[in-house]
């Protein structure tokens, strides 16, 4: 399948897609399918914050500032174009912290399937954040994505719903608390320094 025709089995016809996902599909297909995605909204990304490095540069250059709209729109541009790879390495590797969380859950609640279904199913529910740069609807692009893994969960592992939704929310549950008791810890300790 094409990129672009999965990205539409997996938003538009979720249920069908995951059931229909072949077994002898392994990694390699699910984290190209989600490089790629975040690659796309990347790009957008890039050419946004050209947009933007263009529009102020010019603005200094119209203030007399010439030499610092230089030096903006160069760091601006040399910040996107090294922070992209940086970002797509970090998000494959996300890719397998991520199912290894939710699988750990998936196994404790008594999920049937492997890790590999699960880094499949996380993979793929990536897909939304295809279009998280539309104002307005990141939180919904969020959401959406925890629902496409929870009915992965659903329909690959076997669970129930109720602990389809708890081997996906526990992890993400944990993950905020563990980052706001490192930051008030830091904080804390920042303030007696």
């Amino acid at each position: 399948m094409g990129y672009f025709k999965t990205w539409l089995d997996v938003v538009f016809d979720p249920m069908e897609f995951l059931e229909k996902l072949p077994k002898k599909v392994g990694y390699r297909e699910p984290a190209i399918f989600a490089l790629k995605t975040y690659g796309f909204g990347l790009a957008v990304l890039l050419v946004i914050g050209l947009f933007f490095s263009v529009i102020f540069s010019t603005m200094f250059a119209s203030l007399g500032l010439s030499k610092l709209a230089g030096i903006g729109f160069g760091g601006i541009f040399l910040m996107i174009i090294l922070g992209i790879p940086l970002m797509l390495a970090f998000a494959f590797i996300g890719l397998f912290i991520g199912s290894g969380l939710i699988h750990l859950f998936v196994t404790l609640l008594g999920g049937k399937g492997s890790y590999k279904e699960t880094f499949r199913l996380y993979s793929y529910s990536i897909a939304p954040s295809l279009i998280w740069f539309i104002p307005m609807i990141n939180a919904i692009v969020g959401i959406y994505s925890l629902i496409l893994v929870i009915m992965g969960v659903y329909v690959r592992h076997k669970l129930s719903v109720g602990r389809s939704v708890l081997a996906v929310l526990l992890p993400t549950i944990l993950f905020f608390f563990i980052v706001m008791f490192t930051a008030s810890l830091y904080m804390t300790l920042g303030g007696l320094i």
